[in-house]
């Protein structure tokens, strides 16, 4: 059995390396602790047993914070649980081998409880030589007295002693805020931080930069691991155990300091946990179901507020405009103290409520304005509010001014004088990359309604839409999405051909881009463009070449025969197809054109290979566009042969079978160009067979009749 079987079963395959690491650390930590407190420091068994972990420990810190063991009693479990490794702290009983957990976790638990630890974490800064000199002053064994915390109080000054710094010891009798019932982690981060500012003022003697690098530190070892916003939001609000244990340190700011220290990928959160706490106590307040302790707990949260405010105003944090936006809505931060670009986003979103709401009739004030400063005011705020009016599918309104713009850019004999000449300038600054990308977006997460509304709104721009077509063509994976870009550039007509020859002479564009050209080339090309098209043909991909030919044929007809011709021996049978089908636009006059077609479906031997059933099915629909009388005849005979036993050359039993699907399509051709010839055979037909294939027969037969009657 795998060794590794337990732990493949409870954690993800990228970290079990590193917990079998921690588990072979904490083993080994475990047996230092406990064999060294038999010997000297100094003897070579205590030497041997810390041998190689300082480096598994500082293998393991890499890229990590610090490393926490934490004494944990759910009812009757005990454990010790390790945190900073993963996510979520892991149980020691859980990444080790069964045996191991048995024998040595609860010696572990025993030297925790002796000496009333509840935690110690060790910061990944640590030196060799302060390592080793923690792990021989935890192993030396307590001390015996009769005062509650005086083992605690030993430990601490030989930690002093031996200027221990960047190891966080926590006792019993360090614990603050049991009577508030925390989260035991939230209540571990306070405990710690207190304790670490409780000991900075007894190093005596210490000079004043490495005092200050230390406060600094202590907040940044212990609140820049946390890592969920719940536990940082109830650390904070909890903070005044902080600074009523280590009230010897006037000069620090606990709420301010802790704040600062919060990660930047977790401060917005952070105060967005703030906010739906703070409305949950409003509501509660509103509904008189108060629960003690609310009101300073609303004082607490809204004092810490302010500091992450501070801190969103002070620093560039993604996603901080939109919670200093919820501040200022909660009268949390004032207008004026706002950045910038927050401000414009308030006034902007005013102004679109008011615009949706008709409180903002843009079209009506542009129509009435007396001058040109009234005129480009309103011009003005029709720019500000076009991408968020877009964004919230207000397509009409913006349908009315755009259209209204675009008349009096061209229209110089009415309104003010300069009206014209300001209208064009408005209108060049208007449609910036932030508004097409914003057309774009609807344009392409829409449906088919609303990707109609937004053509008629970007109507307007004429041939200036192109690069957003052209863009959509290229990035959306959604064929309908890049279907109706075509289509738009195609009723553009003949402005938007010399853009769209540009692009497609690219180099690197994709197959499906390349094919949207060539569908766009066959509309709106003219007889000069088939030598581009003609480049298509051999193109890797089939889809290019059947466009190709489509294209070619639509721009030079009868011109197109010889590629349709060659395309009919193409290594695709979807091309084969195409080009068979493509033959019926313009029915040729050249016998090896109707010899080509005509040997697709003939009778075959039983040795001889079957074409395609598609590829015959198609041949059939093709030949009967093929009526000029010195064909008919030919083509008659060929398919009566593959479909009648009386035209059959060959012994029975040695030629194969039509499907029926392949005998209706030749059926419905001899309706189109049969002759009183095969009236007999259609006749025959009728009796015998499925009924789909008697029901074709008779309609053949009467159409056929009927064409000879009217002659």
């Amino acid at each position: 059995m795998d060794p590794l079987e337990f732990l493949k079963s409870k954690f993800k395959a990228e970290d079990i390396p590193k917990l079998v690491l921690l588990s072979d650390l904490s083993l080994g930590i475990i047996k230092a602790l406990l064999r060294s407190g038999y010997y000297d420091p100094t003897h070579p068994s205590a030497q041997a047993a810390k041998s190689g972990l300082y480096e598994d420990f500082k293998r393991l810190v890499e890229g990590l914070e610090n490393l926490g063991f934490i004494r944990k009693e759910t009812g009757e479990k005990k454990d010790i649980l390790v945190d900073g490794l993963l996510a979520e702290p892991v149980e020691l009983s859980a990444i080790m081998p069964h045996s191991m957990a048995e024998l040595f976790i609860p010696r572990f638990i025993d030297f925790y409880e002796r000496r009333a630890l509840l935690s110690y974490t060790i910061k990944k800064g640590i030196a060799r030589d302060e390592f080793e000199a923690f792990l021989d002053l935890m192993s030396q064994p307590p001390v015996a007295s009769e005062r509650t915390g005086a083992e605690a109080d030993r430990l601490n000054q030989e930690l002093l002693a031996h200027r221990i710094t960047n190891v966080s010891v926590i006792f019993a009798g360090d614990v603050v805020g049991a009577d508030r019932h925390l989260p035991w982690r939230v209540e571990l981060s306070l405990t710690r931080l207190s304790k670490d500012l409780k000991m900075i003022p007894l190093y005596r003697g210490m000079d004043q930069k490495f005092l200050a690098r230390a406060k600094r530190q202590v907040f940044e070892d212990i609140i820049r691991p946390v890592r969920r916003p719940d536990f940082i939001k109830e650390i904070l609000i909890n903070s005044d155990l902080v600074a009523a244990a280590a009230k010897e340190l006037k000069d620090v700011n606990i709420e301010a300091e802790i704040v600062n220290n919060i990660p930047d990928n977790l401060i917005v959160s952070t105060a967005k946990e703030f906010i739906i706490s703070l409305d949950q106590i409003r509501k509660r307040v509103e509904s008189d179901v108060v629960q003690e302790g609310a009101q300073w707990r609303e004082g607490r949260m809204l004092a810490i507020i302010k500091l992450i405010s501070l801190r969103l105003l002070r620093e560039t944090v993604p996603g901080s405009d939109a919670v200093l936006k919820d501040f200022f809505s909660r009268g949390l931060v004032p207008f004026d103290d706002l950045p910038k670009p927050v401000q414009e986003k308030i006034i902007v979103e005013r102004m679109v409520e008011d615009f949706l709401l008709g409180k903002l009739p843009l079209a009506e004030r542009l129509r009435t304005a007396a001058n040109g400063k009234d005129y480009l005011k309103s011009a003005n705020a029709f720019g500000r509010i076009l991408p968020e009016v877009i964004r919230q599918g207000a397509y009409a309104p913006v349908t009315e001014v755009i259209l209204l713009l675009q008349q009096q850019k061209e229209n110089a004999g009415s309104g003010f004088p300069e009206r014209a000449e300001v209208a064009r300038k408005i209108w060049e600054a208007i449609f910036t990359p932030v508004v097409m990308n914003t057309i774009q977006e609807k344009f392409e997460k829409g449906g088919k309604e609303v990707r109609q509304e937004v053509l008629k709104m970007i109507g307007p721009l004429g041939t200036g839409a192109i690069p957003l077509f052209l863009q959509l063509m290229k990035e959306s994976k959604d064929r309908w999405v890049r279907k109706s870009a075509a289509t738009a550039i195609i009723q553009m007509g003949d402005p938007a051909l010399a853009p769209v020859l540009a692009e497609i002479k690219k180099k690197d564009l994709e197959w499906f881009v390349i094919r949207n050209l060539l569908g766009i080339l066959g509309e709106l090309g003219k007889m000069r463009d088939a030598g581009t098209v003609r480049r298509f043909l051999e193109f890797p991909h089939a889809r290019v070449r059947e466009e190709a030919m489509s294209a070619l044929v639509r721009l030079v007809k009868e011109g197109s025969e010889p590629a349709l011709i060659g395309a009919m021996t193409d290594r695709e049978i979807s091309v084969r197809r195409k080009a068979v089908a493509l033959l019926a636009q313009n029915p040729s006059t050249n016998p090896e054109t109707l010899a080509r077609l005509l040997d697709i479906v003939r009778r075959r031997g039983k040795k001889e290979p079957e074409e395609d059933e598609g590829l015959q099915i198609q041949a059939c629909m093709t030949l009967g566009h093929f009526t000029s009388p010195g064909f008919t005849g030919r083509i008659e005979e060929v398919l009566l042969g593959a479909i009648s036993r009386e035209k059959r050359w060959l012994l029975p039993g040695t030629e194969q079978e039509k499907s029926d699907k392949v005998k209706l399509a030749i059926i419905e051709a001899l309706g189109k160009v049969g002759s009183q010839d095969c009236v007999p055979v259609l006749r025959d037909l009728e009796k015998k067979g499925e009924p789909e294939i008697r029901e074709a027969a008779k309609d053949s037969r009467e159409e056929v009749e009927e064409r000879i009657n009217q002659k």
